[in-house]
């Protein structure tokens, strides 16, 4: 894998999108339902290259709740509720 597959195109939809995360998802389980957790591997555009699950799935983590949190942002921009359903006043704060 590259990284520059990591990004989705104007051509993809909705629909690629999802199936392309779930078949990754599917294909993270299979990985780490198949290797030991000391299992090495390699992934030459991080900082540290030389990585084992554990450092793999941490990452992941850490990514996803980013995003998320981003996410959450904009949309708490949008409709004035955050992640917790609670509405909030961003709205009447920045008149």
């Amino acid at each position: 894998m590259s990284r520059d597959s990591l990004w989705v195109t104007e051509q993809e939809s909705y629909a690629d999108v999802v199936d392309g995360y779930e078949r990754a998802c599917r294909h993270a389980d299979a990985t780490i339902d198949a290797l030991p957790i000391d299992a090495t591997g390699y992934v030459p555009w991080w900082p540290q290259p030389d990585v084992t699950p554990p450092n793999v799935m941490v990452h992941v983590l850490t990514e996803t709740s980013r995003h998320a949190g981003h996410a959450d942002i904009l949309r708490e921009q949008i409709d004035g509720t955050d992640g917790a359903g609670t509405t909030t006043s961003v709205r009447d704060e920045a008149d």
